[in-house]
């Protein structure tokens, strides 16, 4: 009889958002796992108010691949609550105060479009009612959003991982990785590497070339005056938890990519603040971490253009919270049975930019 060959784990560097979601899907196919990280405070996945919204932007667009996305992370964000034992998904409506009687008919005309229906549930033009709210020419109410309280789900993953044998607590040690003859880790056998590792990516000898675009967030904890019924978002958010407090948010910052809060981002948030609300607002905590976008908005999945076994799943950005299932999903898919990775979020998108310099690497 021929010697049973041994089945070799995936190795995962991370375990944010994009990690914590791959390593749950491969073992969820009952391949074996190890997730490498340091178990940091401030990452951009733990810092995020966890916030899913359909329609964002200046322009209130539908999100890109919304009719894709928002039917799947609801019911998988239900599965990992019953895997997991816990509660964070919290399906919450989103109140947009309109700013003029312009912005009030335009969006009067456009509840009529098929392609927003599922989006909207009233388009107001009277205020809602709220205490200390400034909106007196009604807003927007959409449904299909809400948050994930991201903190609670990553501490779950971590004791799901360690449970399994499949976490391993400290940063990633390059210097024992091989990849001459497959993967090798501390003298280890892998069947692939993923890096999962958000912005530290950016720096990383095999993805430095690829076009990251890492944008600073800062958000703020303030003690709740009052029940809110949803999520205000104008200019800035105000996001109603479970804690009895609210988190207010967020800032963009392309410079000065560090995870310390600054006093001119708090200043920025309750300056927004004041134009959508008149209470006093007290400020309990103040937080920042780095979100790892890139340059086209998309994440980045796929396999370097050379190194065999060696694999990237980043590049969540803003949008994390509602990327993620999705797309750990695909990466999970394409690690396992080969399914091709759509091209609008492949690494392939970007292999012109490594060839050039491949000598350098």
């Amino acid at each position: 009889m021929g010697q049973i060959m041994e089945e070799k784990p995936y190795l995962i560097v991370g375990q944010g958002l994009a990690g914590s979601l791959l390593g749950y899907e491969l073992l969820k196919a009952c391949k074996k796992v190890l997730l490498v990280d340091p178990n940091e405070a401030n990452t951009s996945s733990k810092v995020a108010a966890g916030l899913y919204n359909p329609i964002t932007g200046k322009k209130m667009q539908k999100t890109w691949l919304a009719d894709t996305l928002f039917p799947f992370l609801e019911h998988y964000y239900s599965e990992v609550e019953q895997t997991l034992g816990i509660r964070a998904l919290f399906p919450m409506g989103i109140y947009r105060p309109f700013l003029s009687l312009e912005e009030q008919n335009d969006w009067m005309g456009r509840s009529a479009e098929t392609s927003y229906q599922a989006y909207l549930k009233e388009v107001s033009t009277h205020s809602a009612d709220i205490p200390q709210l400034k909106d007196p020419l009604g807003g927007l109410h959409l449904q299909k959003a809400g948050y994930v309280h991201l903190p609670r789900l990553l501490a779950a993953f971590r004791h799901y991982f360690l449970e399994r044998n499949s976490l391993e607590t400290g940063h990633f040690q390059e210097e024992s990785l091989h990849t001459a003859q497959g993967i090798q880790y501390k003298n280890q056998d892998f069947e692939a590497l993923i890096y999962c590792n958000g912005t530290a990516a950016q720096s990383h000898p095999l993805w430095h070339w690829l076009p990251f675009r890492p944008v600073k967030g800062e958000v703020l904890e303030a003690k709740a005056t009052q029940t809110l019924p949803y999520v205000i978002n104008r200019g800035v958010f105000i996001l109603p938890t479970e804690e009895q407090t609210w988190r207010i948010g967020a800032t963009y910052q392309w410079k000065d990519l560090n995870d310390r809060p600054t006093e001119a981002a708090k200043e920025e948030l309750l300056q927004k603040m004041q134009e959508i609300w008149t209470g006093e607002i007290q400020i309990i905590n103040h937080r920042a971490g780095v979100r790892p976008a890139t340059v086209d908005r998309r994440p980045i999945l796929g396999k370097h253009p050379e190194r065999t076994g060696v694999y990237l799943f980043n590049g969540l950005g803003t949008k994390g919270v509602s990327l993620a299932p999705y797309f750990a999903n695909q990466m999970a898919q394409h690690l396992l049975i080969g399914t091709q990775i759509p091209h609008e979020v492949s690494i392939e998108r970007f292999f012109s930019l490594y060839f050039p310099s491949k000598a350098s690497l």
